[in-house]
This record gives structure tokens, sequence and C-alpha cells, in this order.
């Protein structure tokens, strides 16, 4: 078998302003571009994890359709702006901790220990996503982002707003179900967890030599600040290795497969062999023998077709008689037909 060419991945354009990078992969046997790009955009579209917000709390507010006195945004508005909010870790790292996921039987208790944003602010003037109180390990990626307008001096606000991470997108209602037994006054939100804002590739001709040319794949990729492309690539390719690795052990896999059928084929041929035996071949005593074949009983098949207490009903067959009887089925690795439940 020919070996594949070595792989290399080249940085190829770095917008740090919109976190686009294209990347180019080369070279790769053809079609492997298209099995590959397509592959990993799926994936970083669909399974690459974030932290979004899932619920807020606004002093003095019961549900999102109520104004707040003196403030130009009512809530829905607020919630809107909020959605956009970008979390990321502080080291870079991909938020993503099974620790602090949450579903309905933990959720008191991880809400109230996930990172919560906090603002208390008094006075007129615009608050920005930069007036959150941060909990440390986290950051906020837009912190220009406009939460409200405050028009009125005497207005104080206090906003909690609750971050969990996920893959994908929740609804309020889903969160809805989460946050309902927490017992706090805590409005739902839509939750949007991916970081990744579009994913493109395309496919060209890499010459390798003068008779052989190879696939070369240009990938595109754009988040939204809270990881770097590089990052969601590695951990998109990691997801892609961990579905794949089983393959590459499947000829080991089916063969043990294969064994096991075998041996429960094997098993099942002896047993049916062993249950077509005269009773004639059993070396039952002749009393025994006696009873068995006038109850019109002639093979071992028959036999194990009755349950211990039909045994016990054969005429003229005594507690000696049975404990034989029962001991020979057993021999044959075999056993009687259960009791029906009364």
């Amino acid at each position: 078998m020919e070996k594949f060419q070595k792989l290399d991945i080249k940085l190829d354009t770095h917008n740090k302003n919109n976190q686009l990078d294209r990347f180019i992969i080369a070279p790769l046997e053809r079609g492997m571009g298209t099995t590959i790009g397509n592959s990993l955009r799926r994936i970083l579209l669909s399974y690459i994890p974030g932290a979004s917000i899932f619920a807020i709390k606004i002093a003095g507010v019961a549900h999102e359709y109520q104004a707040i006195d003196g403030v130009k945004e009512d809530v829905t508005e607020i919630i809107l702006n909020l959605k956009n909010l970008v979390i990321k870790k502080s080291d870079g790292s991909i938020i993503f901790d099974d620790s602090l996921d949450i579903n309905e039987s933990n959720a008191s208790l991880k809400i109230m220990s996930w990172p919560t944003l906090k603002i208390k602010k008094k006075g007129k003037g615009e608050i920005l996503a930069s007036d959150f109180e941060i909990p440390p390990g986290f950051d906020i990626v837009n912190k220009n982002l406009h939460i409200m307008s405050v028009t009125n001096e005497s207005t104080e606000i206090n906003l909690e707003v609750y971050i969990q991470n996920g893959i994908g997108y929740k609804t309020f209602k889903q969160n809805q179900e989460v946050i309902r037994a927490t017992n706090k006054n805590l409005i739902p939100v839509d939750s949007n967890f991916t970081p990744i804002v579009k994913v493109g590739y395309a496919i060209d001709e890499y010459k390798l030599t003068k008779d052989k040319i190879a696939d070369r794949l240009t990938l595109e990729i754009a988040t939204n600040g809270a990881i770097e492309p590089a990052a969601a690539l590695a951990f998109a390719a990691k997801i892609l290795i961990g579905h794949l690795n089983p393959f590459a052990n499947v000829v080991s896999k089916i063969n043990e497969d294969i064994n096991v059928f075998e041996e429960k084929k094997h098993q099942e041929q002896v047993r049916n062999e062993t249950i077509q035996i005269p009773i004639e071949d059993l070396n039952l005593s002749v009393r025994s023998f006696n009873c068995l074949k006038r109850a019109n009983i002639n093979y071992l098949n028959d036999l194990t077709a009755m349950t211990r207490t039909d045994v016990k009903k054969i005429k003229n067959l005594g507690n000696k008689s049975l404990r034989e009887i029962y001991n020979k089925v057993k021999d044959f690795g075999l056993s009687f037909k259960e009791d029906s439940p009364q």
C-alpha cells in the first residue's frame, strides 16, 4: 500500500478583529478534501461547547414583559441585548465542564455555583457589558455591548445574569423547566452555546508530481471571540478522532463477536442434540422408566417441556424416582420449564 503524503496545516489568514482564520491543509488524497472538510465543518457548527446566558434576575421585575421605571428599554429589549453577550475563559480554553452541567435534579445547587455576572448601579447613563462584576476565571469579550439606558438619576439597577455551558441551542422553555426547581425569581431566556459564527471550506488541486495530483483543503473558521479558531479546529478534530477510533479496532472486535456467536451456536446445537435423547438412554431405574413411558414421555425434550409440578403429577412416581429424574435432567445441563406464578 502506498504511504500517504505528510500532511501540512498552515495558517493562511488571521484576522484578530473578527476572529476569522483561514487554514490550508495539504496534500490530501483525492476525495479526502471533501470528506474531511465537510466532517469538520459539521462538527464545528454543531458540537463545539461554549457558555451562554440562560436566566436573568432584575430586582423588582417579575417577568420579561415588564417595563422598568427610569429605563429606556423594556425587559424584553434588555434580554435581546444580553443574548449577544459573549463569555470566555480567561485562559482562552474551551468552556466544557461536565460538573457544571445543570438539569432539573441539581438545578438549585448548580445554578448558584455557576458563574454569575452582576451589575449594581445607580444613576443616569448607559449600562454596558463592561459594568458587570465578573467571577474569577471568566471574561467578557464584547465589553462595549449595550445593555440598557437609564434615564433617571434615582433609578438603581440590580441585575444578575446566570451562565451555563452547553452545546448547540436551548429554548427558554427548556431552561424554564430547569430553573423551576430553584424557587428563585429568575427569568429564563434562550441559550445559544456555540462559539462558531461561520465555517466554510473549498477544495482545489495540489500538484505533487508530474503524474500525481492531490487535494488541497482551505478551511475558514470565524468565532465569536470566546475561543480561537485554531482551538475550535483542534477540538473538532478530537471529536472526529474519538468517533473514528473504535473503527480502527473493528476487526478484533468483530472477531470477538464472531467467537461469541459461534460459541452460542455450538451450545444451541449441543442442546438440540441433547434434548432428542430417548429416555431409554438415560439409565433410569425400571420404576422411573416405566412411569415415564406410561405417561407417553419418550424423549428428554418431553421432560424439559414440563414443570417440576407437572412431573410430580405423573402416576406412581415416588419421591425417590422424582429425585432421580431431576438429577438426570440436571446432569445434561438442562432444566425444567418454570412453573407459572399463581
